[in-house]
């Protein structure tokens, strides 16, 4: 365990000196400026030069940035609303043309039936078609398949 521990922080203090890149600036014996990550010779003179800070953030830019986020976020909100909504839409016109389809498929086998049954209407009025009014519905029904079973 002493082993682990020991090697562990042995790792770590040689990783230290990777960690900490500086960056310097020294005059070469040409008299030509370089920047460098590695120590400069010896003899030559040299500053650590530090990153530039964030560029300062007036009040008005943050206010206007914080703004464009909400508004992106209300955008962005209403677009997953709309979305959801058209899912919704959707797959409520998908139970309607299944139901539809249902309906169709039974009206067609009570029209083709050989045994002419009377057909009751939306109002519960029994109604007895001619062939020619049979043949429409059969047809009518047909098309409403065609539209809603798939």
């Amino acid at each position: 365990m002493l082993k682990i521990y020991l090697l562990t922080i042995s790792f770590f203090m040689l990783l230290s000196p990777l960690t900490s890149a500086k960056t310097y600036r020294y005059i070469n014996e040409k008299g030509e400026v370089v920047y460098t990550q590695f120590l400069p010779p010896k003899d030559a003179e040299s500053t650590i030069i530090k990153a530039p800070p964030p560029p300062p953030s007036t009040a008005e830019e943050s206010d206007k940035q914080l703004s464009d986020t909400m508004q992106k976020n209300k955008t962005s909100e209403a677009n997953n609303q709309e979305a959801s909504n058209n899912e919704a839409i959707k797959e409520k016109n998908a139970k309607t043309k299944s139901s539809n389809c249902k309906a169709a498929k039974n009206n067609l086998a009570v029209l083709k039936a050989p045994k002419r049954n009377k057909i009751v209407d939306s109002k519960g009025n029994k109604i007895k078609y001619s062939d020619s009014q049979r043949q429409q519905q059969i047809e009518a029904a047909q098309k409403i398949i065609k539209e809603n079973c798939q």
